[in-house]
């Protein structure tokens, strides 16, 4: 993995997590007099112990040739099993222009067409795409193995973009590429080099080659991102469970507080309008109701200056990362307390993979074509 691809996945896991992890943070008692008055009293939150790792595939030689892939979760990994997604980050560069006229991105010296241009099938024998194919799909989930395509290109971009580096970004399934491939009447093929070509501004301008196909629009391109939140809002709702104080219900309405102050962060991340931010959660009665009482006392909405979606493509990255937290939002319409004996709703698993504490095993054979441990160093599960 090259210097640029190491700091973008450490920047960009955290910029994920930071943003996730801001509801846990909403969470929190605004005031000490909680604490002190009987009828308010309300716990201190202890900080979920979940978090998310980049680690290497462990591999075991196999009697007979081929490898045995064990994918192992830490002990004590906080409410619930880990949850695993092989994230196949990839450092692009920038390209003034393709000279091949069956390009999307054709052009010349005098008429450029500038793009970002990602190299797949980039590891020693030129199979990793089919590798993160066969090991999401033996794992348990065919969509779990997603490439990384941020749109920046060197260190300068970075420290530009940093603290808005989701938006630059797209996450995109290996499944995803392979049915588009698969309707193009193409394949990724082993043993050769393909590109991901992409616009920097129109990220639905994308296409594939070595044949060259106009790959088009990701599917759901903020259901990875969102799923990842979902997951963090289970924790963070569980470790309020687990500390609650016996006897003492919790008001619905301060988990409704935190969830539209979340949504509120999410949505300035995003550089969402506001008008886009509410609807997104118009369908709740009682966020509505708090939505109003809020305007009425507080006027939460007097920081929240956005009034341009920065793209069409980034409203729709928020409206997945909604619609992955939608069932939350259905949860606390349905409850009249938060107490220890509710059932929390499991987060959707579209794109991660649940790992049972004795961890996943499964075989890769010699039709992996692996014949060398290097052909899978550079892949990387997250455990979140």
């Amino acid at each position: 993995m090259s210097k640029i691809e190491k700091t973008l996945e450490l920047n960009i896991t955290h910029e994920i997590l930071s943003l996730a992890d801001s509801f846990w943070w909403y969470l929190q008692p605004i005031s000490l007099k909680r604490y002190w008055r009987p009828h308010w009293r309300f716990p201190f939150i202890q900080t979920p112990k979940s978090y998310a790792l980049g680690l290497p595939i462990n591999l075991e030689g196999k009697t007979g040739g081929g490898w045995d892939v064990c994918i192992k979760s830490p002990p004590n990994f906080q409410f619930g099993n880990a949850r695993s997604l092989f994230m196949q980050f990839k450092a692009g560069e920038e390209k003034q222009f393709n000279s091949d006229r069956n390009s999307i991105f054709y052009g010349d010296s005098s008429n450029p067409n500038i793009h970002v241009e990602f190299e797949i099938n980039s590891n020693k024998n030129h199979n990793q795409h089919k590798l993160l194919t066969d090991i999401a799909a033996k794992a348990g989930n065919e969509d779990a193995a997603v490439y990384v395509f941020p749109r920046i290109v060197d260190e300068d971009q970075l420290i530009k973009n940093n603290g808005d580096l989701l938006s630059k970004t797209s996450f995109i399934s290996i499944s995803d590429i392979n049915l588009k491939a698969k309707n193009a009447g193409l394949t990724i093929d082993d043993g050769r080099s393909h590109k991901f070509r992409t616009c920097y501004y129109n990220y639905n301008r994308n296409e594939i080659n070595y044949f060259f196909f106009n790959f088009g629009k990701p599917n759901r391109p903020g259901g990875v991102v969102g799923e990842i939140f979902s997951i963090r809002m289970y924790r963070a709702l569980r470790s309020l469970q687990d500390v609650q104080l016996k006897g003492f219900t919790i008001s619905k309405w301060h988990v409704i507080d935190a969830m539209i102050r979340h949504i509120y962060n999410i949505g300035l991340y995003f550089a969402i309008p506001l008008e886009s931010v509410r609807k997104s959660i118009g369908n709740y009665p009682s966020i509505i109701k708090r939505l109003e009482y809020h305007d009425q006392y507080h006027d939460l909405a007097s920081f929240y200056k956005v009034e341009v979606a920065s793209s069409e493509y980034v409203v729709e990255i928020f409206y997945d990362i909604i619609l992955s937290l939608s069932k939350y939002f259905q949860w606390i319409e349905e409850i009249q307390y938060f107490e220890k004996s509710i059932s929390i709703p499991l987060p959707p698993a579209a794109f991660t993979i649940e790992v049972p504490k004795d961890g996943i095993r499964f075989s890769l054979n010699e039709n992996n074509k692996l014949s060398e441990p290097e052909d899978i160093d550079e892949i990387f599960y997250q455990l979140i």
